[in-house]
């Protein structure tokens, strides 16, 4: 018994310290950001790929170009529902002929892989153009339109 009448004070204690219908309160919303533009972030990365290209001279290649599946990163993408080449995003930025050459004449296997992810049973209402392209077949044809 002594404990039900010490839950009753208690219960009413907190009911009665609780805020009224009286009380006003001021809203604020707060808008925080990192002060990022995502697009903007995403077509400097495309430029920084484009340039590593456009800058190339011999020797090592840049590490993008091994990735045959590049295209399904959709960090790269417009939005999540319009999958593009990421990979011609970059290529239509090269103009310079001369490194296109270069690459196309390195022999390298790895450039004519080409991606081997099936997203058919995953994302079936997702075609992203040229996927079935191998990097190297995607720099000849820049390389053809220069």
């Amino acid at each position: 018994m002594k404990w039900f009448l010490f839950g009753i004070i208690v219960f009413n204690t907190q009911l009665s310290l609780a805020q009224t219908r009286r009380d006003s309160i001021r809203q604020t919303v707060k808008q925080y950001s990192l002060g990022i533009n995502v697009e903007e972030l995403r077509n400097k990365e495309i430029s920084a790929f484009a340039d590593s290209i456009n800058q190339y001279t011999g020797g090592s290649l840049p590490n993008f170009l091994f990735d045959e599946c590049l295209d399904w990163n959709a960090s790269y993408w417009p939005n999540m529902h319009s999958a593009t080449s990421v990979r011609w995003m970059v290529l239509e930025k090269v103009n310079n002929k001369a490194a296109l050459k270069l690459i196309l004449n390195s022999g390298i296997p790895q450039l004519k892989l080409r991606c081997r992810y099936i997203a058919d049973t995953v994302y079936p209402y997702l075609a992203v153009p040229g996927i079935k392209k191998s990097f190297f077949q995607l720099i000849r044809k820049r390389y053809r339109q220069l």
